[in-house]
């Protein structure tokens, strides 16, 4: 789903000088502006970089749509604040059963989707069974990220009205942090073109690549939000996002680069929201594709980039970098793994031992987003020079980046993966199995494949006991580190900027911004 190339227009006010310049600017901010309800009781005009791929939890593939869904739609549980504890949200309770095979959850009463449909387990059912069965008109279930959370599944069913039976083909420690998952949320069974849950608050106009917005969900089932309206603006530039809320056109932002935080650390208008996240930007090797098929290429390439000037000149405090292929805040990481070690000569001569003594020539896809942002790619690109490793680097925009390199056309590309849950599952399975090197869709983008990886994996699924599943993550870590799928670039903080007239906003682990609880405070 291509972005609109409509959108408010702020390049010219950066090459501006001086006071007349900054009046135009904020001229050029406030009539692009102009036309929304910003200023109107009840309402937050909120500015992110670019906009949702879909609506549809089941297909859903990236973190802008999963921002917006997680608003629309809940699923039976979900995270709490602190990121790793699973708690009740449809569901009031559950239970499973003594194998871990069979889970039973009982739903709360006097639910209501947006469009008046009641929340009932028949219509939990059917929502999940659109990404279960092939068999379906409906079925959803060529998205990676549907493959991922459903796997499992063998059947759903509805004893009664308030009930729902879920039955796994074996045990699996992950499900419940899976069904946590935006891919899991549970959408109205009357169906319709505008698209129906049960979250705090409903859909009511999509100007694709440019707007959304949201508007209250009145019968929400813990009460009505204090907001009347949440517009979404697509502001593609950080820069002029932080333009955008001086002058008063919106209310926060989120894709806060490191100069917007240093700036903005010194108004006393604006306040830094930031935690400590489940993300991870890297660089993909596609394994498939030669050079890239020989993993003494890989090493060698981990050799070669240094990642402290990438850390100090791009992201100053917004990220760390990163040694290993999973955060550091997931509870298996590795501390004892060591780095590659920044060294071009032992680089070079790898690669003329692996037949490249004059190196190669590969394409780099790039999208600048807020965890690799513009500047990571000419870094990147003068490091591989060092070591006769030439990079065409193909700038690509959000949804045809998404659509390239889960189809495999890329020799390389930067990316980052935000864990939907703090389980290991969801950065092993989806990143590093070849279940999920499937196109066009696939989640694993180095098209990795290890039969002993892809076993551990499968092992640690099914391992109920905790001290064994770390040890199992550990040994993949191991593997691959050897193998060097990626180079890992930084662990990514999330931050988030607003109005000091702005509360209750909430900034999850995994980067969604949830409106409920939010106010604006309007003079």
């Amino acid at each position: 789903m291509p972005e609109s190339t409509a959108r408010p227009h702020f390049a010219a006010a950066r090459h501006m000088m001086g006071i007349a310049a900054l009046f135009a600017a904020m001229l050029t901010v406030f009539a692009a502006f102009a036309p929304q309800p910003a200023a109107a009781a009840g309402s937050l005009v909120f500015a992110r970089a670019s906009d949702a791929v879909t609506l549809d939890p089941a297909r859903a593939p990236d973190l802008e749509s999963t921002k917006v869904i997680a608003n629309i739609y809940e699923g039976l549980v979900t995270v709490a604040e602190s990121g790793t504890e699973i708690v009740p949200a449809l569901a009031r309770s559950w239970e499973s059963s003594a194998d871990g095979t069979r889970w039973t959850f009982h739903l709360r009463h006097g639910v209501v989707f947006h469009d008046g449909t009641p929340l009932t387990a028949q219509a939990v059912v059917q929502s999940f069974m659109r990404q279960i069965d092939p068999e379906r008109s409906d079925f959803a279930g060529d998205s990676g990220v549907s493959r991922f959370t459903f796997r499992h599944i063998t059947a759903v069913s509805a004893p009664d009205d308030h009930t729902v039976l879920i039955t796994l083909d074996a045990p699996f420690p992950p499900f419940l942090h899976n069904m946590s998952m935006a891919t899991a949320s549970v959408i109205s069974p009357a169906g319709g073109d505008i698209p129906a849950g049960t979250g705090p608050f409903r859909l009511h106009t999509w100007e694709k690549g440019r707007r959304i917005v949201l508007k209250a969900h009145t019968e929400y089932w813990r009460g009505a939000p204090q907001l009347d309206t949440v517009v979404l603006e697509v502001i593609p530039k950080a820069s002029d996002r932080l333009t955008a809320l001086n002058v008063g056109a919106i209310d926060a932002f989120d894709g806060v680069t490191s100069d917007i935080a240093r700036h903005a650390s010194a108004q006393s208008s604006i306040q830094l929201s930031s935690r400590t996240g489940l993300r991870i930007a890297y660089l993909a090797m596609n394994t498939q594709k030669p050079p890239f098929d020989n993993p003494a290429v890989r090493r060698a390439l981990n050799m070669a980039v240094n990642k402290i000037p990438m850390q100090t000149l791009i992201y100053g405090n917004t990220a760390v970098v990163a040694h290993n292929v999973i955060p550091e805040t997931v509870w298996a990481y590795d501390e004892t793994l060591p780095p590659y070690v920044y060294d071009p000569a032992a680089a070079r001569d790898m690669l003329a031992q692996a037949g490249y003594p004059q190196g190669f020539t590969a394409t780099l896809y790039f999208c600048p987003r807020p965890f690799y942002p513009e500047g990571i790619e000419a870094l990147i690109r003068n490091e591989l020079a060092a070591v006769n490793v030439r990079l065409d680097i193909r700038y690509t925009e959000w949804t045809e980046h998404l659509k390239a390199t889960g189809n495999a056309e890329h020799d390389m590309c930067i990316i980052s993966w935000g864990g939907y849950n703090s389980d290991p599952d969801n950065f092993f399975y989806p990143l590093f199995h070849p279940h999920n090197a499937v196109t066009p869709h696939a989640q694993n983008r180095a098209f990795y494949t290890n039969p002993q990886v892809s076993r551990l994996i499968e092992k640690a699924q099914q391992e109920t006991d905790p001290g064994i599943r770390k040890e199992h993550y550990r040994r993949i870590q191991r593997l691959i580190r050897n193998d060097a799928p990626w180079i890992p670039l930084v662990y990514n903080r999330e931050l988030l900027a607003h109005s000091v007239d702005v509360t209750g906003l909430r900034l999850d682990a995994t980067g969604v911004v949830r409106f409920y609880g939010a106010h604006v405070r309007h003079d």
